[in-house]
């Protein structure tokens, strides 16, 4: 039970508990000394809140076998899971992963990142007529136990902490469900998570509501919307409208935000003649030229540039738990490590802080909203670096503008452009903080 504080209405009521003014002027002293330190407390308490919300915020990235090499160029202390792929069953009945030993990445990962989280994940996008024959033997009623326990004793031998489930497509049959279901439940038994990687667009006809709620969280694939698969359909293969319609749709099938990571690619489709949508890494488009770190086509080349990869992880944090990456092997590495993907990830993550109500903070209002042909700030700017970028949703900058000190209005016309959702970002004090604006 609390103890109620002594206070003036407690001295009206009981005048003869207080025997001289002296009395009175400490109690009422004390009481504005617990609320600076409750004031204090309640600050502290408001960061550590936002710390914490950075910390909760998943960054996973994918690192295939043929990728293992550059194992020391990676900045595992960026990730926060780390999902090693990837793991299959051979025709013996035996787990391989293409024959490596994941152990050393797995203590290099930890030696950088204790507090890291690291999957194994098994199947991928493209089966060998091998694994697909042993996934169809093993997943069968009369085996699955046998094959979920020694997918099980493979986490524990190999000190991993969970594993990610990426059967795909013709892969997801009538036997996938029951299969996930036991797995879930012997994985948690024992203290480990399960996740999966499905298309943002698609739920796989039989994936049924227990298998769904049966993973702590998805990992949504918002890329590949076209492809080599699709020769007559060139063009943006991850853009920001797929990545936002897959939040809807996999909400709209009850996965709540705090289960679900946007993926992101750190390659992209090449539809230059006669290329016909094949993939290419985003390293080496900044290879080529560091000025294309900044953007997300040239020519009919399309991948997502720090932009683009900014404006994403702006999405994730509002809408999501967490990012998802494949791969992180294809980003850029040494001499060009100033321009990775992940080092842009991370750094938007915890070191801005890009939601909206702290805004309020700096007292800037946007109006009128939604806008129609010209949108105004009303800001007392006290920096001098004070600028401000207006963006579209792939993260392109449409317009940037130096903020003057002492500027208390800035306008724009904006009749010339199209009816849609903008990102408007202000750079003040070391930070950013971002406002959604609609015109229409």
């Amino acid at each position: 039970m609390c103890k109620r504080s002594p206070g003036s209405s407690f001295y009206h009521k009981f005048p003869l508990f207080f025997h001289s003014l002296d009395e009175l002027r400490h109690i009422v002293f004390t009481q504005k000394h617990l609320m600076r330190k409750l004031l204090l407390l309640t600050g502290c308490l408001i960061f550590l809140m936002g710390e914490l919300s950075a910390q909760g915020f998943r960054i996973i990235g994918y690192l295939p076998t043929y990728r293992f090499a550059l194992q020391n160029d990676i900045h595992f202390e960026r990730l926060t899971h780390l999902n090693l792929s990837f793991l299959n069953p051979d025709a013996n009945g035996n787990l391989v992963i293409d024959g490596q030993n994941i152990d050393p990445i797995v203590a290099r990962a930890r030696s950088l990142n204790p507090s890291i989280k690291v999957f194994v994940a098994i199947a991928g996008g493209g089966l060998t007529a091998e694994w697909e024959a042993a996934y169809k033997l093993r997943m069968q009623a009369a085996n699955r136990t046998t094959f979920v326990q020694q997918l099980v004793a493979y986490v524990e031998t190999h000190s991993l902490d969970g594993i990610d489930v990426d059967l795909e497509w013709s892969h997801v049959d009538a036997l996938y469900s029951p299969f996930v279901l036991e797995l879930a439940d012997s994985l948690h038994a024992k203290g480990f998570e399960i996740s999966a990687a499905w298309p943002a667009t698609t739920r796989y006809a039989d994936i049924t509501d227990a298998a769904l709620a049966s993973f702590d969280w998805i990992n949504l694939m918002a890329y590949d919307l076209t492809g080599p698969w699709n020769p007559n359909i060139p063009g943006d293969h991850s853009p920001y409208s797929f990545a936002n319609q897959g939040i809807a749709f996999w909400k709209g099938h009850g996965v709540s935000s705090d289960r679900m990571n946007l993926g992101v690619p750190f390659y992209g489709r090449n539809w230059d003649n006669p290329n016909t949508g094949q993939a290419f890494t985003y390293g080496s488009m900044v290879q080529e030229d560091t000025a294309y770190a900044y953007e997300d086509t040239v020519g009919q080349r399309y991948y997502n540039g720090i932009p683009g990869i900014q404006a994403k992880t702006h999405l994730a944090q509002m809408e999501t738990s967490g990012i998802m990456i494949w791969e992180i092997g294809q980003d850029a590495f040494g001499t060009l490590e100033h321009l990775s993907l992940l080092k842009t990830i991370h750094e938007q993550v915890n070191q801005t802080t890009p939601l909206e109500p702290e805004l309020a903070q700096l007292n800037a209002t946007f109006y009128p909203n939604p806008f129609s042909d010209h949108i105004s700030l009303e800001m007392n700017v006290e920096d001098r670096n004070s600028r401000i970028e207006i963006r579209d949703l792939q993260g392109r900058v449409l317009l940037e503008e130096k903020l003057d000190v002492g500027q208390n209005l800035k306008s724009w016309d904006f009749s010339h452009f199209a009816d849609a959702l903008y990102l408007f970002v202000i750079h003040t004090h070391g930070r950013s903080y971002v406002k959604k604006l609609i015109k229409r």
